[in-house]
């Protein structure tokens, strides 16, 4: 977070200045699925992201490499297709 940078203040509140950004965040932890009830990493990245202007976020879970041995190769998937999607639009 930075004033005048990442955000600013007005009269009626905060506004983001990073609007319109397509954010990625791999989350690896030690088990916790995410969006359980154990999970309170992602809101509140989410939050901090929306005070800066970044809306569209998609998480990707990378937990549990220990014990779920594709679980590398399947987050490697979802980022290439999450990235697939705004490549594929620009062409």
């Amino acid at each position: 977070m930075r004033a005048r940078r990442t955000f600013r203040m007005s009269e009626t509140g905060s506004e983001g200045l990073l609007k319109d950004r397509k954010t990625i965040v791999i989350v690896t932890t030690g088990g916790v699925p995410l969006g359980s009830g154990y999970d309170f990493a992602t809101p509140y990245i989410r939050h901090i992201l929306g005070f800066i202007g970044i809306t569209d976020v998609t998480f990707i879970d990378a937990g549990r490499l220990m014990f779920e041995n594709d679980k590398l190769d399947k987050a490697r998937v979802e980022i290439n297709t999450t990235l697939a999607g705004p490549l594929a639009r620009a062409a």
